[in-house]
C-alpha cells in the first residue's frame, strides 16, 4: 500500500470539520478529549441536564402537585417540609410552580436560538459567499437590526402582537440572529477564496452545494459557541419580558413571572419568594455560559493540537 504524503504547512488545505465524513476520526476525539478536561464546562453541563430533567418529569419531580392550585390558608409560608421552597402570596406551592416554570423558561432558549441560528446562517452565508452587492445588502439590514436596543424592541413588539408563548418564541429568535449573521459572514469571507472551494467550482458544484457542504462545515465552531452562548441570552430576555410585564401572564409559571410577583415581598422578609426563581436563572445562566467557555477553548485549533 503506498504511504501517505504528509501535508507540509505551505499547503493550503480545507479546514478540517469537527466531525468527518465517516463519522468519526481523531479530530473529533480530540475535540471531545479537551472539552472534557475542563471541569468547570462538565459541571456546566451536569447542572443543564438536571434542570432539563426537572423540567421534562415535571410532573413526578414535583411530586404531582398543581403548580396553579391555591392556597388561601397558608399564603407566604416559609421553605418546610410540607412545602420545600415556601409558598407565594397565594399560597400555591413554589417547588412545583418553579419546575413547571423551567419547561417554558428553558425551551424558549432553544427554540428562539434555532429560529435565529436559521436565520442568521441563511443571511451571513449568502452574504459571505457572494460579497458585492448582496453583501451590502444585507449588512446593511442586519445593521438596521442591530441598530436597535433589543429588549426595548422586544417589548414594543410583544406589546403589539400579544404575549403568547409562540409571540415569544418568534420575537427572541426574529430579534436575536445579527450576531450569528455577521460570524458567519466573516468565517465565508475568509474561506471561499480557498483552494478547496475554487476546486468545487471548477468542478462545476452549484452555489448552493459549495455553500452548505463545502464552506459551512468549515465555519460551524464559532457558531456553535455563538449559539450555546445565545440559549442563555434568550432565557435572560424572556426573564425580563416576564418581570417587567410585557410576557406571559399570570397564572402561567415562568421564572420571570414568579419574580415579577414576589417584587413587593422582599423588603418585607419574604426571602424565598424572590431567592429561588432567581437562583434557578442563575444556575441556567451560568452552566450555559461555563458550556460554552468549554467549547471555544475544545473547539481553538491551538488547543486541539496540544
Amino acid at each position: 500500500m503506498a504511504a501517505l504524503r504528509q501535508p507540509t504547512p505551505g499547503d493550503d488545505q480545507a479546514p478540517q470539520p469537527l466531525v468527518a465524513a465517516d463519522g468519526g476520526g481523531p479530530r473529533r476525539s480530540q475535540f471531545w478529549r479537551r472539552f472534557r478536561r475542563d471541569r468547570l464546562a462538565m459541571a456546566g453541563v451536569g447542572v443543564l441536564a438536571l434542570l432539563y430533567l426537572m423540567a421534562i418529569f415535571a410532573p413526578v419531580v414535583s411530586g404531582h402537585v398543581d403548580p396553579n392550585r391555591l392556597n388561601l390558608l397558608i399564603p407566604l409560608q416559609g421553605p418546610s417540609p410540607a412545602h420545600l421552597m415556601g409558598t407565594d402570596e397565594y399560597g400555591r406551592d413554589l417547588w412545583s410552580r418553579i419546575v413547571y416554570g423551567g419547561r417554558i423558561s428553558l425551551s424558549v432558549g432553544l427554540v428562539a436560538v434555532s429560529i435565529s441560528l436559521t436565520i442568521g446562517i441563511m443571511i451571513g452565508s449568502l452574504a459571505g459567499y457572494f460579497g458585492g452587492f448582496v453583501d451590502a445588502l444585507l449588512m446593511r439590514f442586519t445593521d438596521a437590526v442591530l441598530s436597535f436596543p433589543i429588549l426595548f424592541l422586544l417589548i414594543t413588539v410583544v406589546s403589539i402582537i400579544g404575549p403568547s408563548l409562540l409571540n415569544i418564541f418568534a420575537v427572541i429568535g426574529l430579534t436575536s440572529w445579527p450576531g450569528i449573521a455577521r460570524l458567519v459572514r466573516g468565517e465565508f469571507l475568509s474561506l471561499r477564496e480557498r483552494d478547496f472551494v475554487e476546486a468545487a467550482r471548477a468542478a462545476g458544484a452549484r452555489p448552493r452545494r459549495i455553500i452548505f457542504r463545502h464552506i459551512l462545515p468549515s465555519a460551524m465552531a464559532p457558531v456553535i459557541v455563538a449559539a450555546t452562548l445565545g440559549v442563555a441570552g434568550a432565557i435572560i430576555f424572556e426573564a425580563a419580558l416576564d418581570f417587567l410585564g410585557v410576557g406571559l401572564q399570570p397564572p402561567t409559571a415562568t421564572w420571570g413571572t414568579i419574580l415579577n410577583a414576589s417584587q413587593g415581598y422582599l423588603p418585607a422578609g419574604d426571602w424565598w419568594f424572590s431567592v429561588f426563581p432567581g437562583m434557578f436563572i442563575v444556575l441556567a445562566v451560568l452552566s450555559i455560559n461555563a458550556i460554552g467557555d468549554g467549547l471555544q477553548e475544545a473547539f481553538n485549533p491551538r488547543a486541539m493540537r496540544r
